[in-house]
């Protein structure tokens, strides 16, 4: 006959032994993590793969704008190692309004010589040597309201001459002030200039411009109108 065992061993019969630990589905609140918490950390997955999903509707890759005027361009700016860098670099900076770029191809001691008729012109303007530190004044005013087409060296008339140091030639320039996207808008400045540029270890940069009064309109006149904070 069966026993029926004592009163202590009928209440423990159908629970859980010790050593008998049975594996609870994840999720159960007996298995560390209460309903409660599991449903929030639900919603903060969900929460965020929406909030990816959204972020789709309002970032869209940027259209490329028309350059401002007073700074930027896609001009590639070169290494200025040779004179046709340098040259090259000023057209672009004139293009691109970026002053900067057209500092740095004058050398320290950049000297601009007017014609005489200029001086007589504007003679508060010419009266004292125009050096890099006005240049850079013209420059970053005209660069405020102003960009322009240029060729430096339209046509060569001679040179260049290289002595291993200075570098001189002369040549025919044309400058048409443009707007944002090139049209001619203003002027159109033609001459004939005597550069200058003078090599420093790997550099090369311009030391002189010399306008000759050949032409029918010189750039000088439009450094003469502004004054190089004179």
């Amino acid at each position: 006959m069966r026993s029926q065992g004592t009163r202590w061993e009928r209440r423990i019969e159908g629970r859980t032994r010790p050593g008998d630990r049975r594996r609870r589905p994840f999720g159960d609140p007996a298995a560390g993590m209460s309903r409660l918490a599991w449903a929030r950390a639900v919603a903060a997955v969900l929460l965020m793969l929406v909030g990816l999903s959204l972020s789709g509707c309002f970032f869209h890759t940027r259209t490329p704008e028309e350059p401002i005027i007073g700074g930027g361009c896609d001009f590639d700016f070169k290494f200025n190692d040779k004179w046709e860098v340098v040259i090259a670099n000023m057209e672009g900076a004139l293009g691109c309004g970026e002053a900067s770029e057209y500092l740095k191809v004058l050398n320290d001691q950049f000297l601009y010589v007017p014609t005489a008729t200029l001086v007589g012109q504007y003679l508060s303007a010419f009266a004292t040597p125009w050096t890099k530190d006005r240049e850079e004044i013209f420059i970053q005013d005209q660069f405020a309201t102003a960009l322009f087409s240029a060729s430096l060296t339209d046509s060569i008339l001679s040179g260049p001459d290289d002595d291993g140091t200075t570098i001189r030639l002369t040549a025919r320039y044309r400058i048409q002030e443009v707007d944002a996207a090139g049209n001619p808008v203003g002027q159109l400045y033609t001459d004939t200039a005597r550069f200058e540029f003078v090599r420093s270890s790997l550099f090369v940069e311009m030391t002189v411009w010399e306008d000759l009064g050949t032409g029918p309109l010189s750039f000088g006149q439009r450094r003469g109108e502004q004054g190089g904070g004179v």
